[in-house]
């Protein structure tokens, strides 16, 4: 990572016959209990499947931007999980994809855990 931007390149990746083949973990500082409203811009260089905290997204070749919540019902962390297995998507002989993840925002939203 540098400059709070991290590339990846995707080559070995692609040709997982798992989503959960290569994964991505980030946590933030401890954190007050509530839900919290992440994002983060991804770069990718061909269309392809990510998985966040188990929510499957479908990535063009780009620019994207991911926005989810997190809601932590006591203190603790806010947790992403990123899958980076294509899930044998892509086709024998096709170019790999290199992913760049920038601009990761965590917002607290609320403290409405029902």
């Amino acid at each position: 990572m540098e400059n709070g931007v991290l590339t990846i390149e995707a080559s070995a990746l692609d040709a997982n016959p798992n989503s959960w083949s290569s994964q991505l973990f980030w946590k933030s500082d401890e954190t007050d209990a509530g839900t919290y409203a992440v994002s983060v811009k991804i770069h990718s260089d061909r269309a392809r499947k990510i998985t966040l905290n188990g929510v499957s997204y479908d990535l063009v070749e780009g620019d994207n931007v991911i926005k989810t919540n997190v809601t932590l019902g006591e203190s603790g962390h806010v947790g992403l999980a990123f899958l980076l297995g294509d899930g044998g998507q892509l086709a024998e002989g096709v170019d790999a994809s290199n992913l760049t993840f920038r601009d990761l925002n965590v917002v607290y939203v609320g403290t409405d855990l029902a």
